[in-house]
């Protein structure tokens, strides 16, 4: 059985009553099909490793249980780390989904592909739509299916390669979020689009924004977060476009293939980073600060003429992961920490990892 509950944050110093939570209906659970196969793999690909842990030096082995085992999982993973004795548990993001279905929130969703029972059937499938049609462009890909290379102000359509990307993947229209082997299993899908000589090194957006009450709660364990969540429960299935020439519409870059990135790799990472924003925020140390230029004056925003600030949270130079904010222009800040106005902030990755990580990486 599960039981829905409408989970409020009480606020700082006070102590969680789950007693008092909005009760929104229960479930007598009855795992789909697809669902029950892919739960079943993923248990057997743990089961493997722990049998073999357990034939050899269980001290050495067990303690590359997440690192090795969670990347390739659907719906479950297993925490905590070892010496303490690990479990499974449900992803988070198969459990919202869960509620979703349960709750009916009206959000459509892609008929699910019943045959993609593990994460190597995952792997596979990708590697067959890239034997197809890598080398072809978005425009040529498109085409068959109708989709439209600039929206109706006739500007680029910056959603192609992920309308192109769903056609290919379910054979149906839509969006990843309304992919239920992506959504369940927490999968993120980005592109990332390569010069013709090979190169890039844009920054990496992660979502969704950061949820600043749960960061201002000193209750709430990292392990526990949404801020951690993309590091523990997700993995990244990268679509690699290459452009025919530099600076190339969208429309005719070409499809290279696909890659796929865990990003528990930088699960280290993203814990300094919270006990980081934490320390600003909790010492009162979190300023807004005169973003300057190279030779020390201030900048403007070309759009208002006002001068740009931006929080003292950790930059790119300072790591992997960072903190950025995004908005319509200067004016628009509806986050406000410690008296300090700010845009909608994310955690990015440095572009210039994930070049190097991809790499490195072979095409599936």
């Amino acid at each position: 059985m599960v039981v829905y509950y409408l989970y409020v944050r009480p606020g700082k110093g006070v102590a969680v009553e789950y007693a008092g939570f909005e009760f929104k209906g229960y479930d007598l659970h009855t795992w789909r099909e697809v669902d029950r196969c892919r739960l079943e793999a993923d248990w057997t690909v743990v089961r493997e490793f722990v049998r073999t842990a357990l034939k050899g030096d269980i001290d050495t082995e067990m303690p590359n249980l997440s690192t090795l085992v969670n990347p390739q999982l659907l719906y479950l993973d297993t925490s905590p780390k070892w010496p303490n004795r690990p479990r499974f548990r449900l992803k988070a993001s198969l459990v919202t989904q869960m509620a979703r279905e349960r709750l009916d929130d009206g959000m459509h969703m892609i008929p699910d592909q019943g045959g993609l029972s593990s994460m190597e059937a995952l792997r596979a499938h990708l590697h067959g739509i890239s034997n197809t049609y890598a080398g072809q462009a978005l425009e040529e890909l498109a085409a068959p299916f109708g989709l439209p290379l600039k929206t109706k102000t006739g500007r680029e359509n910056k959603s192609l390669a992920e309308q192109v990307v769903v056609r290919l993947f379910t054979g149906h229209a839509g969006k990843i979020s309304q992919v239920p082997l992506f959504v369940k299993a927490g999968l993120v899908f980005k592109t990332m689009t390569l010069t013709p000589a090979g190169g890039r090194t844009e920054d990496m957006k992660l979502n969704p924004s950061i949820d600043f009450e749960e960061l201002c709660d000193p209750s709430v364990e990292f392990e526990d977060s949404s801020f951690a969540a993309p590091f523990i429960d997700s993995t990244m299935v990268v679509a690699v476009l290459e452009e025919q020439y530099r600076d190339c519409p969208l429309r005719r870059c070409r499809l290279m293939g696909f890659k796929v990135l865990w990003l528990g790799i930088h699960l280290d990472a993203a814990r300094a980073l919270w006990d980081g924003m934490r320390d600003l925020i909790f010492s009162d140390c979190l300023v807004d600060a005169p973003v300057l230029k190279r030779d020390g004056t201030p900048r403007v925003t070309p759009k208002t003429g006002i001068p740009m600030t931006a929080p003292n949270w950790p930059k790119s130079r300072d790591g992997v992961l960072f903190v950025r904010g995004t908005g319509t222009d200067a004016n628009d800040k509806p986050v406000t920490i410690n008296g300090v106005r700010m845009y909608r902030q994310n955690v990015w990755i440095k572009g210039t990892e994930l070049a190097d990580r991809l790499e490195r990486l072979m095409y599936l």
